[in-house]
């Protein structure tokens, strides 16, 4: 099987077990931080998607909501994807700098992707459009990353967990119990194609879980393929 082939299944198949154990759970045990909660700052590396798919996204994202309000929706402005969520970081701290060295060592291997989305899914409390690493070159950017920052005696890998193998971008934060419904809806459009993302940046970011524009701040921003 070749290489791309691969990681598309290993990916899907980690999918599909996250959705189906979510689909067992209690609805009440979905219920995820409350607002004030996803308010609190985080540090956290993010791509963006270009502004054409976040508009469609968006859209799409929409839509769900007229079918099942009363959850934290995204919209166009604040879709994103975590690369990885980070230990806090201090502008100008050790840890910093740590990390602006290593991600600068990496983004060099990882030229522009194109990112295949679509398929909605539940991970945790949060409903999630799946993005596919086509030939796992973030996934392995991530736990170089991860390598680097522990060696340094900063723990990471609890903070990376997923993102070392399968990447999402937050649909909704589900803040009361979804319905039956809803969660049959989510996984009746498990297969959707979305569209493609493209990704030429990756951001070092402080910000909120929310990703609200008053909260976030580009510490770094890195283009992927420059070695300099």
């Amino acid at each position: 099987m070749h290489i791309i082939d691969t990681c598309l299944a290993e990916q899907s198949k980690l999918f599909e077990k996250l959705l189906s154990e979510a689909l067992q759970r209690d609805v009440e045990s979905l219920v995820g931080p409350s607002r004030d909660e996803l308010a609190r700052p985080c540090s956290t590396l993010v791509m963006r998607p270009q502004q054409v798919l976040a508009e469609s996204l968006g859209a799409r994202i929409a839509e769900v909501e007229a079918l099942f309000p009363g959850q934290l929706y995204y919209r166009a402005d604040n879709l994103h994807m975590t690369v990885s969520a980070l230990p806090d970081v201090v502008p100008r701290s050790i840890l910093h700098r740590h990390l602006r060295r290593s991600i600068a060592s990496h983004v060099g291997a990882l030229r522009a992707l194109a990112m295949p989305v679509g398929g909605f899914g539940i991970i945790g409390s949060a409903v999630i459009i799946k993005a596919y690493d086509p030939e796992g070159l973030l996934a392995r950017m991530v736990r170089c990353l991860v390598a680097d920052i522990e060696e340094e005696g900063f723990a990471m890998a609890h903070l990376a967990d997923l993102h070392m193998k399968i990447f999402w971008i937050t649909a909704a934060r589900l803040i009361t119990p979804p319905s039956a419904e809803f969660l049959a809806y989510i996984g009746q459009h498990q297969g959707e194609s979305l569209g493609v993302a493209n990704f030429a940046t990756i951001e070092l970011d402080q910000t909120d879980s929310i990703f609200s524009a008053q909260a976030t701040e580009i510490l770094e921003k890195y283009n992927l393929g420059d070695f300099s």
